[in-house]
């Protein structure tokens, strides 16, 4: 199994891409992408569009990621399972329940628990 963390994609460098960055695996763990689970309460997409592109390209098991609280919940999508474990409502207080999930690494099996 391979998992994958990235920092930082929300740059201006041309030569740095996501895709340079994503080496393929079963797991990344990042920012949302660019129009999953990425929406604010204003109703604004602000998900990493590279992002987006490279995963529908390497197509991760598992795509976990926060930051965005309003955009708490699971999607799964063309072979990839989309998290979004942000638990945190307004001033940081404990909101939403942790998003639990088993994965058989030899049958690459997502249960939730």
């Amino acid at each position: 199994m391979k998992i994958t963390f990235i920092s930082d994609t929300h740059n201006k460098r041309k030569d740095l891409t996501v895709m340079n960055l994503l080496p393929g695996g079963d797991i990344i763990i990042h920012t949302a992408p660019k129009y999953i689970l990425d929406t604010l309460l204003i109703g604004a997409n602000v998900g990493c569009e590279e992002l987006a592109k490279s995963v529908e390209v390497v197509k991760p098991k598992i795509h976990c990621f926060g930051h965005i609280h309003s955009g708490y919940g699971e999607k799964y999508i063309d072979g990839v399972q989309y998290l979004n474990a942000s638990v945190l409502g307004k001033n940081y207080l404990f909101k939403k329940n942790p998003i639990n999930i088993e994965y058989n690494i030899e049958s690459k099996e997502v249960v939730f628990i």
